[in-house]
């Protein structure tokens, strides 16, 4: 194999980790559980299975991806698991919720969090249980007194929802039609839940010759999705991004200054129903220079609303910035530090942020807190640039975590 075979190969499994040791995951190492006193233990390992209840919750607004609960548990396991903090490694030598396969038993736990509950057990997925797939449920009662016996195991299935219409994809941002050579990444959103672990094979990036570029995008094995299933953070690979990188220096940047690329989503990609998409999905684009200026809050402009009114507060920035950064980063307090709360939009190519809030404008002094992480399309925040040059000074930094803006709303 040539070498520059070995570092394509290099390049293409760099971020392809196991996934207890991927750095998108929360799992950790603890040391194993204390055993009870006897008398407790013994009532932990003859706890009886028929009695334990076991059940799958679907997603409502306090859990959106649905739970699995354990109840009429006995007082001696409320008690046991009561006993210290646990650990996510630790909860899971006691209790998982993995995918069931025949014959294996060897298959990682789903990812997701635990809870305590006044006489029962909640675990709740960090993604959404995926419809017409068996799970299985594992509890280890003997584990809590160290005795290894007792184990409880229950399957169930989640039923596959009825047809319905075809999943859409309903925004890709940015918006723009240009974008910069150092563009970062892509936010792609469907109108319903997504099925995983097959992103990558339904995306591809094509030149202005229609030819496919090679291994533009950073693969995780563990995609990027928010808690809904709905939006999808494609990044671009940061090591042909960033100057001096080898993957850079081997195939070059993924996108290049004065050229035109077509982003291309196809329509086999399937939802969690197992329903092909609505259409193929096609976004062109030219590229411009690369962007290495960090968003400057000073020169954004602020169009205040009067007083009196629920007219938005308007924020127009000096670029193009991250829309998902922006739904959660800018808040407005008043001049007693009580947050504004009303409903915002972003719009104008994510150059315009609009809060409209939910009572009238009182006259006086505001603040817009502005989180330094904020970034624009080619990862530079507002607190450091994404790509430090070492033979050009920094022009600016910011240690702080907010900065403000002022502003007054005068007297109508």
């Amino acid at each position: 194999m040539s070498a520059q075979s070995q570092a394509r190969e290099l390049h293409r499994n760099r971020f392809q980790r196991n996934r207890n040791g991927s750095i998108w995951s929360c799992l950790g190492l603890a040391g194993l559980l204390a055993a009870l006193p006897a008398s407790d233990a013994q009532q932990v390992q003859d706890t009886q299975p028929e009695k334990v209840r076991i059940a799958f919750h679907g997603p409502d607004p306090k859990h959106p991806t649905g739970s699995v609960t354990l109840s009429a548990l006995p007082p001696s396991v409320l008690k046991a698991l009561r006993s210290r903090q646990r650990s996510l490694d630790a909860w899971q030598r006691v209790l998982t919720v993995s995918v069931a396969q025949p014959g294996r038993n060897d298959l990682p736990p789903v990812l997701g969090s635990y809870r305590l509950e006044a006489a029962a057990v909640r675990f709740q997925p960090r993604f959404i249980l995926k419809p017409g797939l068996q799970y299985r449920v594992v509890f280890h009662a003997g584990r809590l007194a160290a005795t290894g016996a007792n184990r409880i195991v229950h399957d169930f299935t989640i039923p596959a929802p009825k047809p319905g219409p075809a999943t859409q994809i309903t925004h890709i941002f940015p918006t723009s039609n240009r974008l910069p050579e150092n563009q970062l990444k892509f936010y792609i959103h469907f109108s319903a839940p997504m099925s995983r672990g097959e992103a990558y094979q339904h995306i591809r990036l094509l030149d202005s010759r229609g030819q496919a570029v090679d291994h533009p995008f950073l693969e995780l094995a563990e995609e990027l999705w928010d808690y809904s299933g709905t939006r999808f953070t494609l990044f671009f690979d940061p090591g042909r991004i960033k100057r001096g990188l080898k993957p850079r220096e081997l195939f070059g940047p993924a996108l290049r200054e004065n050229r035109s690329y077509t982003l291309v989503i196809s329509n086999a990609w399937r939802d969690a129903r197992g329903q092909a998409l609505h259409s193929q999905l096609h976004k062109k684009f030219r590229v411009t220079a690369p962007d290495d200026m960090q968003p400057n809050p000073g020169l954004w402009k602020l169009k205040r609303p009067p007083a009196g009114t629920r007219q938005p507060l308007t924020v127009v920035f000096d670029e193009p910035l991250d829309h998902a950064m922006l739904e959660r980063v800018l808040q407005v307090q008043t001049g007693q530090g009580r947050n504004v709360v009303g409903e915002i939009s972003i719009g104008a190519g994510e150059t315009r942020w609009s809060l409209s809030p939910r009572v009238p404008w009182q006259a006086g002094i505001y603040e817009l807190l502005i989180d330094t992480t904020l970034e624009d399309r080619a990862g530079n925040s507002i607190a450091r640039p994404f790509e430090v040059d070492r033979l050009r000074r920094v022009e600016r930094t910011i240690k702080t975590r907010t900065v403000s803006r002022s502003f007054v709303i005068p007297p109508s």
